[in-house]
């Protein structure tokens, strides 16, 4: 699964809310985030994610 995020901020104005932890891990409900990887490249970031379903024992690797 990849999942594209556009930036955060349109000039001035938030346009989003940043949802995954800058380092380590987070749990979110039944969802634990874990930070894996970021490449800063110059127009784009990809940043890589590890979700574990905690409930389903479920893993997904997300790239950002």
């Amino acid at each position: 699964m990849q999942v594209v995020n556009p930036g955060m901020h349109v000039c001035t104005q938030v346009k989003c809310d940043q949802y995954w932890p800058t380092r380590g891990s987070e749990s979110y409900g039944f969802v634990h985030v874990t930070f894996v990887d970021v490449v800063e490249l110059a127009t784009y970031t990809i940043r890589t994610f590890q979700l574990v379903m905690v409930s389903q024992m479920a893993v997904w690797l997300i790239i950002m």
